[in-house]
């Protein structure tokens, strides 16, 4: 991976503090050997290079570490998404604990396509829901019911609200059906939702 702008421009900085500190510590290190003993000129000059290469870097550290701008942490959230290409269903926990049936559905330009059905599906209408995975809505509705209606409704982006009769493991039960879609550019997504109908007046 390439390393930013900044990060080359912190790099070049570096360096400069270490060349600079190397030169000022290779001119003690030849001062004092040619003050003292000449003969040990070189090793002198090394050793102040060495040192002042190495306080150079440690005065650098300090001075970054005072004056440079904390970076934020940032936070990437990536979609998960089927393999449809199809995000996860969003918050993820709300879908999943979602007390009542719910089913997640896309329409892509080929009718409303089934990608996902919560655990609350499963068990009120007795079906795994990787059955009814990339079914069409109409078939997935568990009613024969204003199916054409309810899927004229996620196609066009629109809600749609009504009472239904859908078959369970127990018998026919009431439901309160209704859509909720948001169409995105040329695909729409939604949901639809299903409640109990206790008493009907």
């Amino acid at each position: 991976m390439m390393g930013s702008a900044d990060d080359d421009v912190g790099l070049r900085s570096q360096l400069l503090w270490i060349f600079a500190a190397a030169l000022v510590g290779g001119g003690f290190g030849y001062a004092v050997a040619t003050l003292t003993v000449p003969a040990a000129t070189t090793i002198a000059v090394g050793f102040g290079l060495a040192a002042g290469g190495g306080l150079g870097a440690v005065a650098r550290l300090f001075v970054v570490g005072e004056t440079a701008a904390e970076t934020p942490d940032t936070v990437t959230v990536e979609s998960t998404g089927r393999d449809t290409g199809v995000p996860d269903p969003q918050p993820v926990d709300l879908f999943e604990e979602n007390p009542d049936p719910v089913l997640y559905v896309d329409d892509s330009g080929e009718g409303p396509v089934v990608r996902a059905a919560n655990p609350a599906f499963e068990e009120t209408f007795g079906v795994d829901g990787q059955a009814v995975e990339n079914a069409a809505l109409a078939d997935a509705l568990m009613t024969a019911e204003r199916t054409s209606d309810i899927v004229a409704a996620v196609t066009q982006g629109e809600s749609i609200e009504t009472v239904l009769s859908c078959e369970t493991p127990a018998g026919t039960r009431r439901f309160r059906v209704r859509t909720v879609a948001v169409a995105r550019g040329e695909s729409t997504r939604g949901y639809v939702l299903y409640t109990t109908v206790e008493n009907e007046g």
